[in-house]
């Protein structure tokens, strides 16, 4: 099934001049791997979506092997109110295809820990799977209990500001459109049109790595798009061109000079080369005023960009 992460982001921290995950269960920050993004995306599924105590949430569980020397660790175990291991859970890369090997996997870890309930995700596709002695059966749906939640649920600016997308510097005036535009951006999702990209590193002295929501043109063509902020306290909006399954241009430029200046400069990285050209006019009132409908001509026009 579709992974109940899509759609929900880990918070971050900025220190050291890094971009820094942050577990807000054990108050505690990790390196941005893509394992640990993923467990941390299906927490904030749980927390922000389902009835799932904060404290019912175990991480780096040990559980015994058969050999008696060896002792692994479960990525999360939802434990019931009387805190019997309730929930498995195991977390892939996204880059990670899920098959019956990564099931055999979290099966084995389960034999000790006798878990209702196993799930592997990859933060795009969950497997559930329900145990009962020593039969497993696959599920089409996970076992919790859900809030009550609106239609189209609104975030508000903080919950971007807190998962990197927005920095803390911006006036409230460009904070709040900011929130704006990416409450329209990251709407409820079609299949696999989110996903984070890691961009090469001498493309910027401003990390471009993050979350994007992913955008098909009417020519084919693809263009990710998402506003990403870094430790240098600066925000930026930025596109990825792709062509035919290849990323062909990298365009980005500061947010507030976007909401600011008249004519702002943007960059543009191409195979052709890099060159500073303007962000044009329509663009600029198409963000100001984001619903999906603008936010599907922008595309274009920043597609258009790019020839």
């Amino acid at each position: 099934m579709r992974s109940q992460a899509t759609g929900h982001f880990p918070q971050v921290r900025f220190s050291d001049a890094r971009k820094w995950l942050y577990n807000p269960i054990l108050k505690k920050r990790f390196a941005n791997r893509p394992e640990e993004r993923v467990r941390l995306q299906y927490v904030e599924f749980l927390l922000h979506q389902t009835t799932v105590s904060p404290n019912r949430i175990g991480f780096e569980a040990p559980v015994k092997t058969e050999s008696a020397e060896n002792t692994l660790r479960a990525d999360l175990v939802i434990y019931d109110r009387d805190m019997a291991p309730y929930v498995l859970i195991e977390c892939k890369s996204g880059r990670i295809k899920l098959n019956a090997k990564t099931a055999e996997q979290t099966a084995r870890y389960n034999r000790t820990l006798q878990a209702d309930f196993l799930m592997i995700t990859n933060g795009t596709d969950d497997f559930w799977y329900q145990c009962d002695g020593q039969k497993i059966s696959p599920l089409q749906n996970h076992p919790f209990d859900l809030k009550p939640q609106e239609t189209e649920p609104v975030n508000p600016t903080d919950y971007w500001i807190k998962r990197g997308f927005v920095d803390t510097s911006l006036t409230e005036p460009i904070t709040e459109s900011a929130g704006k535009f990416l409450n329209s951006v990251f709407a409820p999702p079609e299949p696999a049109d989110i996903t984070y990209l890691n961009l090469p590193e001498d493309i910027s002295t401003f990390s471009l790595d993050h979350f994007y929501r992913i955008y098909k043109s009417d020519t084919g063509d693809s263009l990710a798009l998402s506003l990403i902020a870094d430790s240098s306290n600066q925000t930026v909006l930025s596109a990825v061109l792709n062509q035919d399954g290849q990323n062909r241009g990298v365009l980005w430029v500061p947010l507030a000079k976007i909401f600011s200046t008249a004519s702002p400069e943007a960059i543009r990285l191409t195979p052709g080369g890099r060159s500073v050209i303007q962000f044009p006019e329509v663009a600029r009132s198409l963000m100001t005023a984001p619903s999906r409908s603008n936010i599907k001509k922008l595309v274009n026009h920043l597609i258009n960009l790019f020839d």
